[in-house]
């Protein structure tokens, strides 16, 4: 004997936002994965982590979403010696200059065959 079912008016839109919510939720957790993948690429062979010290800090004048594209200036201390000076052109949000300009020691991901292909590596 087979038992049917009938689902009212309320139950089915009550089932219908829970399904979408939980679409919602699937979205937005991707989305932020997918985000941490775009701004945190992995590692290459021949990169390497160092920390800096930071010299200058400077706008050059152009603007990305509203965010000014600032010039770095970064005396690399190697762990074998050999310190250089980097320079890095990065859009930084107004959070990320204060903290920049506070701490004044940096992390820096560079390519130890092309130097200028350097990048901050951002705390939170």
């Amino acid at each position: 004997m087979y038992i049917l079912w009938v689902m009212t008016f309320p139950e089915a839109v009550g089932i219908l936002i829970v399904m979408l919510l939980i679409v919602v939720l699937l979205l937005t957790r991707w989305r932020q994965r997918r985000v941490l993948q775009l701004a945190l690429p992995s590692l290459a062979p021949s990169d390497i982590i160092a920390n800096g010290r930071l010299l200058t800090l400077e706008q050059t004048g152009v603007y990305m979403n509203r965010q000014p594209l600032m010039r770095i200036k970064i005396l690399v201390m190697c762990k074998h010696g050999g310190d250089f000076v980097l320079e890095i052109r990065e859009v930084l949000s107004a959070r990320e200059i204060l903290q920049l300009q506070r701490q004044g020691h940096v992390r820096v991901r560079y390519n130890r065959t092309n130097p200028e292909k350097a990048v901050l590596m951002k705390t939170k």
